[in-house]
């Protein structure tokens, strides 16, 4: 090692290079002594309270998990190594490479960087980009409840020593975090858990991908974000979980294809979802068909208990499909005893897209606000103490029942030129491979009005009825006239019954 330092480059001190990517400590060190000696400090926190891992296990941990855990844990004093409360404060560089990691591990007190948030494509060394990649793997050890692939200092003691479990003067940036695995497939992973963050904490030029969330936001007071992609996640790009209490802005938060952009949860332990909350862009994309190996629908914000958020310019857009909301409020919290009290929320957004059924949805009245048209601008301030909506803008901005959806996809019905299929957005029916509200919620939501089964055969039979009759008997010097009225009657038949 170099003369000791509070601040570590993985590459520079530990020698950590992308041919190691995918290697355990095993690989590297013939014998559990021999790991132990190389890495000491991380072999005392993963054998301490952090990870509970024995000798054997901790060959098996991944060599940048290892290499990590030893930097971040350097200069630490044993009984905190013992008990895995992190309070030396370190910094770390991460060098270009795509690294597997396998153990919910601490990130340094002060935070780390890698070279960019790029996914890796190289082997070694050969043209592999200047940019650092952590890839989760399938297994994690320790069996944890949730598996991340970076998580802030002591993100296991929130619970336990709260007043010292804040992270302040922290700053991550540079890096891209992917996984082994497609999410909802076990455990909750998420690719970047920022938990009980504080004074100065921001992020930047973050890449979370193929999670069940992208980046997770625990307990933030506050909460900085610079630029963050996310894509393919299961339930959010971006999630606040009891957030009720926090607060927190982004520059510009861009993704396709998650469950939502932007959404606030409540908290593993009851705490109330809300909090104030603002990112300056969203970009919301659904450039895919229904069932193509993603989630759709996405929605921009989601916004849930006692809440403040503005979305100052977002996109909302999709090409192949037409998705439901593009933003969903429920504004209450648990009482406790099984009920709920509504809050004085707030959501004020602008923005302009194409391809949406609905503007804004309301799961605690079952009703909504129609989408205003594409590529029609909206401006718009959403109340929930008087259940009001406010626009300075022109057109009929009115709450109706929400009742069905269209669900996206490219399959059209000949006749109305629309999507097959509908589908009840509250209660996800009858199709949805995302687990949309993946039980947050439950019956908690006001259902929507749900219409019966349609006999599809007598409907069209009744359409092509009116079709002939309207051939037969028009007027010779409007040919077109009684087709026309006959294909408004039939669109009016089957918005009715779907």
């Amino acid at each position: 090692m170099a003369t000791e330092t509070r601040i570590y480059d993985l590459g520079i001190h530990y020698g950590l290079k992308p041919e190691n990517g995918a290697k355990r400590l095993r690989d590297i060190y013939s014998t559990d002594k021999a790991a132990q000696g190389a890495l000491p400090w991380a072999w005392k926190a993963a054998n301490g309270a952090l990870l509970k891992l024995t000798a054997s296990q901790f060959r098996d941990l991944y060599v940048y998990t290892a290499y990590m855990l030893d930097a971040a844990w350097r200069q630490e004093a044993d009984n905190n190594l013992a008990s895995g409360y992190l309070n030396t404060f370190n910094y770390v560089t991460i060098p270009p490479g795509r690294y597997l990691t396998n153990a919910n591990i601490p990130l340094p007190r002060g935070g780390a960087n890698g070279a960019g948030s790029f996914p890796y494509y190289g082997l070694g060394g050969d043209q592999g980009y200047a940019t650092t990649e952590i890839v989760m793997a399938k297994d994690y050890l320790g069996n944890p409840a949730e598996c991340y692939g970076i998580a802030t200092p002591n993100f296991h003691l929130r619970q336990t020593d709260n007043n010292f479990a804040y992270n302040e003067s922290l700053r991550l940036h540079s890096v891209c975090v992917s996984s082994e695995v497609a999410p909802g497939t076990g455990k909750m992973r998420i690719g970047v858990l920022l938990r009980s963050t504080g004074e100065v904490f921001a992020v930047d030029n973050i890449r979370s991908n193929g999670h069940d969330i992208g980046i997770g936001i625990d307990g933030s007071t506050p909460i900085t974000g610079g630029d963050c992609s996310v894509f393919s996640n299961r339930i959010a790009g971006v999630a606040t979980r009891g957030g009720a209490l926090g607060t927190g802005a982004f520059a510009t938060i861009s993704g396709d294809r998650n469950g939502s952009l932007f959404r606030q949860l409540p908290g593993a332990n009851g705490e109330p979802a809300g909090g104030s909350f603002v990112f300056a862009l969203g970009k919301a994309e659904d450039a895919n068909i229904q069932g193509a190996g993603s989630y759709g629908s996405q929605v921009v914000a989601w916004c849930s208990g006692q809440f403040v958020v503005r979305v100052d310019n977002c996109r909302p857009t999709t090409e192949d499909r037409i998705n439901d909301a593009a933003f969903v409020v429920y504004p209450y919290i648990s009482d406790g005893n099984g009920g709920k009290w509504k809050q004085n929320s707030l959501l004020k957004a602008t923005g302009m897209g194409h391809r949406h059924n609905t503007l804004l949805h309301d799961l605690g009245t079952g009703q909504r606000i129609a989408w205003p048209g594409d590529y029609k601008a909206f401006d718009f301030t959403y109340a929930s103490e008087d259940n009001s909506f406010f626009t300075p803008l022109p057109g009929d901005w009115m709450w109706e029942q929400a009742g069905t959806a269209v669900l996206g996809s490219v399959e059209r019905d000949p006749m109305t030129g629309q999507p097959k299929g509908a589908w009840n957005y509250a209660a996800g029916t009858p199709i949805r491979n995302d687990d949309r509200d993946h039980g947050y919620y439950g019956g908690d939501a006001l259902p929507c009005r749900v219409k019966q089964p349609v006999d599809m055969a007598a409907l069209m039979e009744e359409v092509r009825r009116m079709v002939a009759e309207a051939v037969a008997g028009g007027d010779p010097s409007a040919p077109d006239a009684g087709l026309r009225a006959a294909a408004q009657q039939a669109r009016d038949i089957l918005d009715a019954a779907l």
